[in-house]
């Protein structure tokens, strides 16, 4: 059971998100308020970032994002720091992202046989090929991981020579919160098996 947590997880994350969003459209319209593009995007980042404490390791934000703004209500770590918010939203969109792929991936049970950019990925829909910036990811499914990792902003990935740290993540790594590794490549680590029925 303990190998299918992280799709649970993913399941009730992209949930939560969707409620979020329908709830303030609710108090919207319990007050007679409409929305505009701009409102709109806010309600999604406020929903996204909300997630980061559970989507994002420490390493990711580093000292930027204190115990002490966790605890504050969503509301009022956005309005503090509406650009922090922001990129916490993105990267927890290319965690959420990078779920997705290694999903399209379990359930076609087709893998790459070597690390791979995922724009070559023709089993994974075209929207999960990108994270949150519109970069590609670099991809290596070994050991029953899953390993997907990301530039960020920092544009293209090169995927092969990040070959020998994803083998040692496919096998060191048991979280599957995004992680800042020291070169500055963002990485998930999700096992084949936890996207697969559970035998009867």
């Amino acid at each position: 059971m303990k190998r299918h947590r992280i799709l649970i997880i993913l399941g009730t994350l992209i949930a939560i998100f969707l409620v979020g969003v329908a709830f303030v459209y609710w108090q919207a319209s319990k007050l007679k308020f409409s929305f505009n593009d701009e409102q709109v995007e806010k309600a999604q980042t406020l929903a996204v970032g909300a997630m980061s404490i559970i989507a994002l390791d420490q390493s990711v934000l580093g000292d930027s994002y204190s115990k002490e703004e966790a605890s504050k209500p969503v509301l009022d770590q956005y309005q503090d720091n509406p650009a922090l918010f922001k990129k916490r939203a993105m990267f927890t969109r290319t965690w959420l992202i990078a779920g997705r792929l290694a999903q399209d991936l379990a359930q076609s049970g087709s893998f790459p046989h070597a690390i791979i950019s995922s724009n070559d990925l023709a089993q994974v829909a075209p929207s999960n090929r990108i994270d949150a910036w519109k970069n590609p990811y670099c991809v290596l499914v070994k050991n029953g991981a899953i390993v997907v990792m990301s530039s960020g902003d920092k544009g293209l990935l090169p995927c092969k020579p990040l070959l020998s740290i994803a083998e040692e993540l496919s096998t060191s790594t048991n979280s599957s919160q995004l992680k800042r590794l020291p070169n500055d490549v963002l990485v998930t680590v999700l096992h084949v098996a936890s996207f697969r029925d559970p035998t009867p």
